[in-house]
């Protein structure tokens, strides 16, 4: 748990808070820009066009904003170290149980979930027909980018800001909440089912005391989703260049 101050107590909550705010309303904002889109299609045409904007307006700015943004107001603003919000080195092995257990039950149900054609039809986002090695490498590398900040965010500076303040059980509620939220632009199927997982998440990261079992899950579940995806859908090929 944190050792803050008494007026860092506070402040590191709503810092985070105004920190999501800030950065996920930023990303969802360019994630949704028609102009945005409606410009890289017509500079680069339809397959680069749509490349781009899965890469940059997608990941790497959501690496950007819910990720390095946090991280330097951690660092530069409330002057703490990253490791104080579960951003520090492996200390409990139960981390690895985690990533073992949870991450390889994650690759076998993406793999069989892979062979439906609901699945591949929009997994991955980048809907390429003829993929190269590189393509394929600047997909995983910018969604790993991604789901380190994102959890980051979620699992890591608020969540662990919130604990010395509200306890346990209370930081999970708020943590599963703002979680939710940030899922409704994808539907109320996947807001409802961002509950559970939510809260599942957040006790992992309580329980080893750091991030990394969860992202090492959120990266078996995100990368995998799309390698297998591409590997069964008879009309996406990897190919070289």
């Amino acid at each position: 748990m944190v050792d803050f101050s008494w007026d860092a107590r506070y402040l590191a909550p709503l810092t985070a808070l105004v920190c999501f705010t800030v950065g996920f309303l930023t990303y969802l904002a360019l994630l949704v820009s028609v102009s945005l889109e409606r410009r890289l299609l017509d500079r680069y045409g339809a397959d680069e066009g749509q490349t781009r904007h899965v890469l940059w307006a997608n990941k790497w700015s959501g690496f950007l904003l819910l990720g390095l943004l946090p991280a330097w107001v951690i660092v530069f603003w409330l002057r703490l170290p990253l490791s104080d919000f579960g951003a520090g080195p492996v200390t409990h092995n139960a981390t690895y149980a985690w990533m073992a257990g949870f991450g390889g039950f994650v690759l076998v149900v993406n793999w069989l979930q892979a062979r439906r054609p609901a699945h591949y039809a929009v997994y991955p986002l980048i809907r390429r027909a003829r993929w190269t090695p590189a393509l394929l490498f600047s997909s995983l590398l910018a969604s790993s980018a991604f789901i380190v900040a994102y959890e980051f965010l979620f699992r890591g500076f608020f969540l662990f800001a919130c604990m010395p303040l509200m306890g346990a059980y209370v930081a999970i509620a708020v943590n599963v909440l703002v979680y939710a939220l940030a899922h409704i632009h994808k539907g109320m199927g996947e807001t409802i089912g961002s509950v559970p997982l939510g809260i599942l998440l957040c006790w992992i990261t309580l329980s080893t005391g750091n991030i990394w079992a969860v992202v090492v899950i959120h990266l078996a579940l995100t990368l995998s989703a799309d390698v297998f995806a591409l590997y069964f859908n008879p009309n996406m090929k990897i190919e070289r260049a």
